[in-house]
Order: C-alpha cells, then sequence, then structure tokens
C-alpha cells in the first residue's frame, strides 16, 4: 500500500528528529537561542508528526480498521492513547523552554521520555500495526491509498516542515540509542503487553487464524 510506504518513510524522519531533541536537551544550555531551537523541535513534531502523520493513521488507517469490525480495546486504543502521551510530552517540554528551565533535569528527562516512547511507538506500527494493516485491509488498498493522497495534496506546509526536521538532524546529530530502551519488534517490548492490551494475537485474530497458525507451526 502506497500509504503504508509512506507513513513508513515519515517514520525514519520522525524517529531521527526524536534523537537530535535528546541531544539538543542534553546540552541545551550551551546551545545559542536554545528557547528558538526547542521551538524549531516542537513546530515539527506538533505540525508533522502529530497533525499530520498521525492524522492520517487516526483518520484513515484506525478508522478503516473500525470499519472492518476490529475492536475498539487493544491495539487501537493504545495507539490513539500513545499519539495523546506524545502531545502532552511535547506540550511540557513547551512550558519548560518557556520558562528557560533547560537546567531543570525534568526538562531532559522530558525529551528522552518523549523519544523512547515514539521510538517503541513507531517500532510496534512498523512491525505489528502495518502487516496487519496489509492483510486484513488488502481490499481497501486503493480507497485507503487515494484518502491518502487527498490528505497529502491537503496538508499545508509539509513539505517545509520535513525540511524543518531534516535541519535539525543536521544541526543536532541524533542519539541512536538511550540507556535502557531497548529496540524491537512485535508485542512484547510495548510497555502496555500485558495491562492495557494483550497482545494483537489475542486482541483480533480470528478462530481461524489462530487454527492457520497451528497448522503452519506443526
Amino acid at each position: 500500500m502506497r500509504i503504508l510506504d509512506r507513513l513508513r518513510e515519515q517514520h525514519r524522519l520522525i524517529e531521527q528528529v526524536a534523537g537530535s531533541l535528546v541531544a539538543f536537551a542534553d546540552r541545551a544550555r550551551a546551545v545559542e537561542r536554545p528557547g528558538e531551537a526547542l521551538e524549531s523541535f516542537c513546530s515539527f513534531f506538533d505540525g508533522y508528526a502529530d497533525a499530520h502523520h498521525h492524522a492520517m493513521e487516526e483518520n484513515i488507517l484506525l478508522r478503516a480498521l473500525r470499519d472492518a469490525g476490529l475492536p475498539e480495546t487493544g491495539p487501537i486504543a493504545m495507539i490513539e492513547a500513545e499519539h495523546a502521551g506524545n502531545r502532552e510530552d511535547i506540550r511540557k517540554l513547551r512550558a519548560l523552554g518557556g520558562s528557560e528551565q533547560f537546567d531543570d533535569p525534568a526538562f531532559a528527562a522530558t525529551a528522552r521520555q518523549y523519544c523512547a516512547r515514539l521510538w517503541e511507538h513507531i517500532d510496534k506500527e512498523d512491525s505489528v500495526l502495518f502487516p496487519e494493516i496489509e492483510t486484513r485491509l488488502v481490499l481497501e488498498r486503493e480507497k485507503l491509498d487515494r484518502e491518502f493522497d487527498a490528505a497529502e495534496k491537503a496538508g499545508e506546509g509539509i513539505a517545509a516542515l520535513a525540511e524543518l526536521g531534516a535541519s535539525l538532524v543536521g544541526r543536532f546529530p541524533p542519539r541512536q540509542e538511550l540507556p535502557g530502551v531497548i529496540r524491537g519488534e512485535g508485542c512484547t517490548p510495548c510497555r502496555h503487553f500485558g495491562i492495557g492490551c494483550q497482545g494483537v494475537e489475542r486482541e483480533w485474530w480470528s478462530d481461524l487464524e489462530w487454527e492457520s497458525f497451528h497448522s503452519r507451526d506443526s
């Protein structure tokens, strides 16, 4: 699906800018006009990652999954909850930056939390959500691609926001890893697994899918 290919491409930029945010936060006081730099990061995440990227996931992909009969609980609820949590982290960063609290340990900690959660979010979308969509919505391929094309065309300033993200990556070489953060595929690395969500297999799979799985496994 063209929509999934493009969303994966957007993931690559978003995860790099998240790593750049941590690199910036670690030495913000030494950066010239740190408030302006932080506002550039927040503008990118608000406009590109959330209002554009997350909105397309929610308004096109998750809506299509609901229309296909998938339950509100489990992966759909967790994805939307994480989008909301990401917005809250950016709000906190903006508030700290607006008060010029760049030396406050909470500033760097919030940046690292945002980055870690975003990386985890991207990993499970790439390795769980998108493959499930490719299987479950195969008959909706053309419709979803048309909706994506229309959303891309209607989006204002998206190219400029992408360029802003790329410039931040160039200015602040991204952190590629964080202490205690292990990136991985599947549901088990997800912090919601076994708590708010039992995993895509238990939440979404039908008896026929389980039978097919056991048949292949044997």
